[in-house]
């Protein structure tokens, strides 16, 4: 009978042993993901962080766009206009010129 008490609290022992070394390595693990997770939190919220600022230098770029558009249609209203004022003061030149002689 002791032989047999013997042998099973040494598998008792040895199965006590095991649980708390997978006990262990589950903790470990646990907290390994734990802090995984916490990093991958961080990084999502930095992500979304760019991705607002993105948006508003995507509206920005719209804005200097229209602005630019704005800008070279005066550019181009104010060309045709010097030409129309250039034309009318070389007509009026040359009216004088012809008067003066």
């Amino acid at each position: 009978m002791c032989v047999r008490s013997s042998f099973r609290s040494g598998v008792l022992l040895t199965n006590l042993q095991i649980e708390r070394e997978w006990r262990q390595t589950l903790e470990e693990q646990a907290l390994k993901l734990n802090q995984e997770i916490t990093l991958l939190k961080e990084k999502v919220s930095l992500m979304d962080s760019l991705k607002d600022e993105l948006q508003q230098l995507k509206l920005e770029h719209q804005d200097l766009k229209d602005t630019c558009k704005e800008q070279e249609l005066t550019i181009t209203d104010l060309a045709g206009q010097l030409g129309q004022y250039v034309s009318e003061n070389a007509v009026f030149a040359f009216s004088s010129r012809l008067l003066t002689l």
